[in-house]
């Protein structure tokens, strides 16, 4: 027969029986290996008994007497004749044992291997491995039990696209070396829900709080867990921008469009509003501002009041990205500016700070932000300094309980809940930028009315 890679109880199941007498029976027995047994899930009937008198159960070893005859040892799945399920009884070749299927049967089915894995064991399917009688070692594991030394395995559990898992008989398994304290109350700490308080013997998985919890709560903890991730990012917005507030290094940089200058007016600021550069970038017809030549640059280019800015904070107003346009045409002009300067650093990206301050918008009552743009503003750069100063400081002057400072703060043990990483990597680009708008839409925008309101965060 072809090898079908089944188990071998529904293998069996197919074959006629091939043992009607007590003497083949015999025969058979003293030809073959007894351990082709072990292993293998029978059905037990005592001779001259009714099938309703009969146990299931599985070989776990066979010893072999002084004489030379062998007896199988058997755990059972069921109690049987005052043995418990899992409990092991002993029986003999002889004639006091009906076993179905056969040793015939077994012996043959094994010799063309079939249900069995390549190093003969029997196989079984993942919803057939006989329970509480056979286990895998992670499963003893968990039960505080390990395989004894020298125990082998005498049956494989079959695993989709893995190698098959090796099966221990749990009536020959010994206890575990007992627990540190630390260690018992790390195992109980695994098993018990944070939430009610249940408990189970198998350790629960960790939500994304870092707590366990049952399958009951542990959606509402990851649910809990987002919320206040969301507010921690608030809350450590608010302190950036303090230090932000706070810092005499601080400057304030933006740009606009004027029409009738044909240019872009470029300034900067001191956080308390001395002016420290103000320039207009050029407007180069029929091509892009950082193609310009050489004989396009305006003569301020080589001046060195220029770099005054080099190493401070700077903070640039949203979507018109001055600092890029001016750097590149210093450079353009032939001035050495090494990487970061006139560069902000990492963390002072002021539409960030304001998108987790003021939160993401409810979906629901969709994205009704008005459409803004810098070049169309008629609003100067000393406005939107201005504006960009009143945004810092709204956001430095919420006030701060010590525990939301201590916990926004404290070193991040849990890696960003899975679902939030989901949901921002499905996000459109477009749902994106209209969060980026609404600073924009604050900062740009010059009708005062509900459409300017919309950009304010609430109180």
């Amino acid at each position: 027969m072809k090898q079908t890679g089944e188990s071998y109880t529904k293998t069996l199941r197919k074959l006629p029986s091939q043992a009607s007498t007590s003497e083949e029976h015999h025969a058979v027995a003293k030809l073959t290996n007894p351990n082709i047994l072990c292993g293998v899930q029978l059905s037990l009937t005592r001779s001259g008994v009714s099938e309703s008198g009969s146990v299931d159960g599985v070989v776990i070893s066979s010893v072999q007497s002084g004489t030379g005859d062998f007896r199988w040892r058997v755990a059972l799945l069921s109690p049987f004749e005052g043995t418990p399920a899992g409990g092991v009884i002993e029986i003999a070749d002889d004639k006091t044992w009906d076993l179905a299927p056969s040793l015939a049967d077994v012996a043959a089915a094994a010799a063309r291997h079939d249900g069995r894995c390549p190093d003969g064991r029997p196989r079984y399917q993942p919803d057939q491995v006989p329970g509480g009688v056979l286990a895998t070692g992670p499963e003893l594991h968990r039960m505080l039990l390990k395989p004894r030394l020298g125990q082998p395995p005498i049956a494989t559990k079959k695993v989709h696209r893995q190698p098959d898992k090796l099966l221990y008989a749990i009536a020959d398994a010994e206890p575990k070396q007992a627990r540190t304290p630390a260690e018992e109350r790390r195992w109980q700490r695994e098993r018990t829900c944070a939430d009610c308080g249940t408990t189970s013997s198998f350790a629960f998985r960790p939500a994304d709080d870092g707590r366990r919890y049952c399958d009951a709560h542990r959606a509402d903890a990851d649910r809990r867990a987002e919320r206040q991730c969301v507010e921690d990012t608030r809350v450590r917005a608010v302190l950036k921008a303090g230090e932000i507030v706070a810092d005499p290094n601080t400057v304030l940089v933006a740009m606009t469009w004027d029409r009738e200058l044909q240019g872009y007016p470029f300034r900067m600021e001191t956080f308390g509003g001395e002016l420290v550069l103000e320039r207009v970038l050029p407007y180069i017809a029929g091509a892009a501002l950082l193609k310009a030549t050489v004989d396009d640059l305006p003569s301020w280019v080589s001046d060195s009041q220029n770099l005054a800015c080099v190493e401070k904070r700077l903070i640039e107003a949203p979507e018109a990205h001055p600092l890029g346009a001016f750097r590149k045409l210093l450079r353009a002009g032939g001035q050495v500016l090494a990487d970061g300067d006139l560069t902000s650093r990492d963390g002072d990206d002021l539409v960030g700070l304001y998108r987790a301050f003021i939160g993401r918008p409810d979906a629901s009552v969709g994205h009704d932000m008005p459409t803004v743009s810098w070049k169309k503003s008629t609003r100067t750069a000393a406005d939107v300094i201005d504006r960009v100063r009143d945004v810092l400081r709204e956001m430095a002057a919420v006030l701060l309980t010590d525990d939301e400072i201590r916990r926004a703060t404290r070193p991040k043990r849990v890696p960003r809940s899975k679902r939030y990483r989901f949901y921002e990597s499905r996000r459109p680009i477009s749902a994106i930028l209209q969060d980026d708008t609404r600073l924009a839409a604050r900062v740009y925008n010059d009708a005062a009315g509900p459409n300017a309101e919309q950009a304010k965060p609430a109180d």
